[in-house]
């Protein structure tokens, strides 16, 4: 076999291997739309998971922003807004909290100045005028392909933002309305299904989110309210123990009210007591004010007619003054204004239906008292009015004490006279005795015929 017959040979085999038989290419041909088919699978898995991904980082995120603010709602707000709106390829948000009465806008994403200070800076109540309130009213996701085509819908959005397709969904909590999401699309482009359930469970991240808030501010307060409690408790037991330990009236109202004035947040207190020869109240203890404001309260006259004390006396109840430029001007509230205080806080000192004092907190900040304060001052004033009484009863004990020993001294003394007139009538009477005797002694009897007068001295001698 030559050279050239074996190149040509293997020239053959190189064209027949490259040569499709006719079985083979419909084999190839059956193959081709399986391997396309596999390929577009494989892309949509691919699709499917990155949107996973997506959404499940934009959730992450979401959770840790709710772990590092917890009570601050406002960044878990904007969180959930501008992941809401990238994912579900939206271009501006909104969100609305529900008081119960109206909607009141919270939160928002990507919108004009314009759009703020005229949409989300008033408050809209539920209704048909709009997405939002539409599905506020009847607590159901509303979805507007295009809001021009719905009649009697709010033209803020078209104006300032020229928005076209709308998804609103409500924040529910158990079926209980807290607030509504809206995200709105500049060209008339429905959201999918995928969509809507996508921004559905952003809004149930919002109400975890407002749901946590809300307990963890119930726990503080309750928490506050106990260590307040703890602390009312502790003032309470000191005031009890001073007023139980010792009779010294000045101590137990100085303690009481430095508790008065450090448990109810205020800056100074007074307790006046009522001086029924004077018909007036005069200052007893004091605690946070200047020498030059009790100078000027002990100088001014406060008697029942005073107004503050006319109210508190005729209501038999503590009086709170939010501002004491509101009210009738009078001499003391004049007095307590130059001093700096505008909120004041009287409590009534009863014993019976007879009061007998005040107690007075004051507050440089306006504003009314929480009722937790009320019922502390009253409680405070009961106290003082225990005192008061108290220290009244020891005063008259000990007054009787001291009669009792006066009219103690004079029995002794009387007694003790009548026992040395005694003791002198006898002696007087011993004198007087010896006397007559000393003087029969002396007598003599001449005539006695038989000279008896010796016999007979001897028989009378006493």
């Amino acid at each position: 076999m030559t050279r050239r017959d074996k190149t040509g040979r293997k020239a053959v085999k190189r064209q027949r291997r490259q040569t499709v038989k006719p079985r083979n290419a419909a084999k190839v041909a059956r193959r081709k739309p399986y391997a396309s088919d596999a390929n577009e699978k494989v892309a949509l898995l691919e699709q499917k998971l990155n949107e996973a991904l997506e959404q499940q980082m934009a959730m992450s995120e979401i959770l840790g922003v709710i772990s590092n603010s917890p009570t601050d709602l406002a960044p878990v707000f904007n969180a959930i807004l501008s992941n809401a709106t990238r994912l579900s390829e939206g271009n501006l948000a909104a969100l609305w909290r529900y008081d119960g009465r109206v909607l009141i806008g919270t939160a928002q994403y990507n919108a004009s100045k314009e759009f703020v200070d005229k949409y989300m800076s008033i408050k809209i109540e539920p209704g048909r005028a709009g997405p939002a309130r539409l599905a506020a009213l009847e607590r159901r996701t509303v979805h507007v392909a295009d809001i021009t085509a719905e009649p009697g819908f709010s033209p803020v959005v078209l104006q300032y933002e020229r928005a076209r397709s709308v998804l609103a969904v409500p924040l529910l909590r158990e079926e209980e309305l807290i607030g509504v999401i809206a995200i709105w699309r500049r060209e008339v482009r429905p959201f999918t299904d995928k969509q809507i359930e996508l921004v559905r469970n952003f809004a149930a991240q919002a109400v975890i989110a407002i749901e946590n808030a809300r307990l963890l501010n119930e726990l503080r307060q309750r928490t506050d309210e106990l260590g307040r409690s703890v602390k009312e408790l502790r003032a309470l037991g000191e005031v009890s123990r001073a007023v139980n330990s010792t009779l010294d009236l000045e101590t137990v109202l100085s303690t009481i009210v430095a508790n008065a004035v450090q448990l109810s947040g205020t800056e100074a207190g007074a307790i006046y007591v009522f001086d029924d020869l004077q018909h007036a109240f005069y200052l007893r203890a004091t605690y946070g004010m200047d020498q030059e404001l009790i100078d000027a309260l002990t100088h001014q006259h406060i008697g029942m007619d005073e107004p503050n004390v006319a109210t508190v006396f005729a209501e038999r109840e503590p009086l709170q003054i939010a501002d004491l430029k509101e009210r009738a001007p009078s001499a003391v509230n004049e007095i307590i204004m130059r001093a700096g205080f505008r909120a004041v806080l009287v409590a009534p000192l009863l014993r019976g239906d007879e009061m007998i004092g005040i107690l007075v907190v004051r507050r440089c900040a306006p504003g009314a008292f929480p009722q937790n304060t009320v019922d502390l001052i009253k409680t405070f004033a009961a106290q003082s009015a225990v005192a008061i009484e108290n220290a009244r009863l020891f005063h008259d004990v000990e007054a009787s004490l001291e009669d009792l020993r006066t009219m103690q001294d004079r029995l002794v003394q009387t007694q003790k006279l009548a026992s040395l007139g005694q003791l002198t009538a006898g002696i007087a009477h011993e004198i007087k005795t010896r006397s007559i005797s000393s003087t029969i002694s002396r007598v003599s009897l001449p005539n006695c015929p038989m000279n008896c007068g010796s016999s007979w001295k001897a028989k009378y001698r006493p």
